[in-house]
């Protein structure tokens, strides 16, 4: 007896910051840092050089509907993080 088990999944709908930001109608000054910002790995990922965007997540973000986007970061403020200390 073989279980096969079928997954589908939805192909993202990616692209560059550049067209992102003309679908989208922002600058690319303001995708370029919500990709790089806080919350950019939520809707985009690196390809070689350039950053895709995930056209559909990024709306959910934009309309703040991405349920990580509300969750606290345990980042310290200013990137600052204490070094361990051996005595």
């Amino acid at each position: 007896m073989t279980n096969s088990i079928n997954v589908t999944y939805k192909i993202p709908h990616m692209e560059t910051i550049k067209t992102t930001a003309e679908l989208f109608h922002l600058s690319e000054h303001f995708v370029r840092c919500a990709v790089k910002g806080e919350h950019g790995h939520l809707f985009s990922v690196m390809a070689g050089t350039k950053y895709l965007v995930n056209c559909e997540r990024f709306a959910a973000y934009l309309n703040c509907e991405l349920p990580e986007q509300a969750q606290p970061t345990d980042k310290p403020a200013g990137g600052i993080r204490p070094i361990p200390v051996k005595l």
